[in-house]
């Protein structure tokens, strides 16, 4: 076990170049990823991985059979829990805001800015209806 352990924890005394460092960093991520699987095959309940794996396919718009085919694999959860994990850190967010707006030590900053979605592909329908105005606003909290 103990030589497993000091595998897993690649002491960088023994790593001299560039090359074997990655190599070495590889290795540990491959490990890590497999334990984890391993321990998410025992428990259902111990998914931090899949959960942290689960966010970026998500938020970079991957379809759906690509993100239920990594939950087969193993390394990812459910469309369903993520979308519920989404929604529950975006009603917390809501609640903490609001608590932070009433509590008048705030300061407001808003800005209008313009973006042009250019299509790869013009069409008739949207030849010149590209561009966007848009506001953003910040809250940022006074403490004293």
């Amino acid at each position: 076990m103990e030589g497993f352990i000091d595998g897993l924890t690649l002491e960088a005394s023994y790593i001299l170049d560039s090359r074997s460092r990655q190599h070495a960093a590889v290795i540990l991520i491959k490990k890590t990823v497999i334990c984890d699987i391993l321990v998410q095959g025992m428990n259902c309940k111990a998914n931090a991985l899949q959960s942290v794996l689960g966010f970026f396919p998500q938020s970079s718009h991957t379809p759906q059979k690509v993100i239920e085919t990594l939950l087969c694999i193993g390394i990812s959860v459910s469309v369903e829990t993520i979308n519920a994990a989404v929604q529950s850190l975006s009603a917390e967010s809501q609640s903490q805001i609001q608590v932070l707006g009433h509590s008048l030590l705030t300061c407001y900053a808003y800005d209008n800015f313009d973006i042009d979605l250019k299509s790869h592909v013009p069409t008739v329908e949207k030849s010149n209806d590209s561009l966007k105005h848009l506001t953003s606003g910040l809250l940022f909290p006074h403490e004293h």
